[in-house]
């Protein structure tokens, strides 16, 4: 057990550590020099670092918003009744841990022998979601053996099928099949997809949207992200208003001085991210050809959300802004009925699947595909939430109301209800 506390948790939960032994795993079987291993691995994970650590600053912009439109929305205190995220972990850490490496045997097993080729490669991803699925379960009563053997099945299933239902969309964005897509906010982008091919038109692609000359700076990315993001905080701090922004918020800091430090911050945290994001596909993808060599012919690494960014990074504003406005309306609405449980608006979704889903929804149709995509995934967080925190009402009620991306909220709350409903 202690070996395998040590893989899950020094190795899984540590992206870098692990998209590293892959490349190096892979420049060995493609018999590399050891100049090429060495570049190639210590590249692959300084990459996926540059990666991590932007994605640690966009989330820490865009966090505080979530306790701004708290205060604008009265919520002052949420009751999570579950034990907690922590606790699941600390109890449950061995169960997740089994359902993560029996989970990720049945996706190579499944690659190397039949026509689905997707190899999952999102290691954090696979510890959250197996987390999520053992909470289910665990809030429905099941233990012992067959809380292990549903959480692999489910995760296992989830690993393999997941990717596949996304890459006629990631050939549409990327022009080909050199990755696929290893995010939990497959529903949210694919559905975004589909709809936005219904209704949108792909020739009208965000990235050749038509802009004046003077207002070209636009299409510069560090540029545009950072003057968005400005304006959605220069609003959210005027509706709050200066004292609360200062006093609870800011440390002291002048509110509007604040929202522009802020709004800045996060365009350079979008521009650090698609760096990494280029210097991680540039090691990852030739190094992982060894693999599909030796042992599973024509694999497909399933990668992070973060990877198609650079495809369309105008798409991935307009998914997050148009999501993030719509889970506040959802918000309200949600209020207005009385629904009983407090729904809060997860930030770090609205960006980490919103922006995905724009993206889906601008290769299928254009602009108007974009915004679409972003709708969907904005009802989807909310919503999702609001259906998924009665099933784990016992355990990660909290985890939900910050990181419940699309699969989570949405798989999660179907799984739960069906348990509920047959009492089990």
């Amino acid at each position: 057990m202690q070996v395998l506390n040590f893989v899950v948790t020094q190795i899984f939960q540590q992206p870098a550590i692990f998209m590293a032994l892959i490349a190096f795993i892979g420049l060995i079987l493609q018999k590399k020099s050891f100049s090429d291993i060495l570049k190639g691995t210590l590249k692959t994970a300084i990459g996926l670092l540059i990666m991590t650590s932007a994605a640690g600053i966009i989330t820490n912009t865009v966090n505080p918003l979530a306790t701004i439109f708290n205060h604008i929305y009265g919520i002052n205190q949420v009751n999570n009744t579950g034990i907690g995220t922590n606790e699941v972990i600390t109890k449950y850490g061995s169960v997740i841990g089994l359902v993560m490496l029996g989970a990720f045997i049945i996706n190579i097993l499944v690659a190397k022998f039949t026509r689905l080729k997707y190899v999952w490669l999102t290691g954090h991803l696979l510890f959250w979601m197996s987390f999520v699925w053992v909470a289910v379960l665990v809030d429905a009563g099941v233990k012992g053996a067959a809380l292990i053997v549903f959480g692999i099945i489910l995760m296992g299933l989830y690993i393999t099928f997941m990717p596949a239902l996304a890459q006629p969309f990631i050939r549409k964005i990327t022009g080909g099949n050199t990755f696929a897509y290893g995010h939990t906010s497959t529903i949210g982008a694919v559905l975004g997809g589909y709809i936005g091919g219904l209704v949108g038109n792909k020739k009208n692609d965000t990235e050749n949207i038509k802009i004046s000359d003077s207002l070209d700076f636009f299409r510069d990315v560090t540029i545009s992200t950072g003057l968005v993001m400005t304006v959605v905080y220069l609003i959210a701090v005027l509706i709050a208003g200066p004292v609360f922004v200062e006093q609870k918020i800011s440390n002291g800091q002048n509110f509007i001085i604040y929202a522009l430090i802020q709004g800045l911050t996060f365009g350079a945290g979008i521009t650090i991210l698609l760096t990494g994001v280029r210097m991680f596909i540039a090691e990852i993808v030739p190094a992982f050809r060894g693999i599909t060599m030796k042992w599973i012919p024509n694999a497909i690494p399933a990668l992070d959300c973060p990877m198609i960014f650079p495809y369309a990074p105008t798409a991935v504003m307009i998914g997050f802004i148009t999501s993030l406005i719509v889970g506040i309306i959802s918000i309200f609405i949600l209020g207005f009925t009385g629904y009983p449980w407090v729904v809060l608006p997860a930030m770090i979704p609205f960006f980490f699947d919103g922006g995905p889903a724009g993206v889906f929804g601008n290769s299928t149709g254009g602009l108007r595909g974009a915004i679409v995509g972003g709708i969907i995934a904005g009802l989807i967080i909310i919503f999702g939430q609001a259906f998924v925190l009665p099933v784990v009402a016992h355990t990660i009620t909290d985890f939900m109301r910050w990181a419940g991306d699309t699969d989570m909220v949405t798989l999660g709350s179907i799984l739960g209800w069906i348990l509920k409903i047959f009492g089990i």
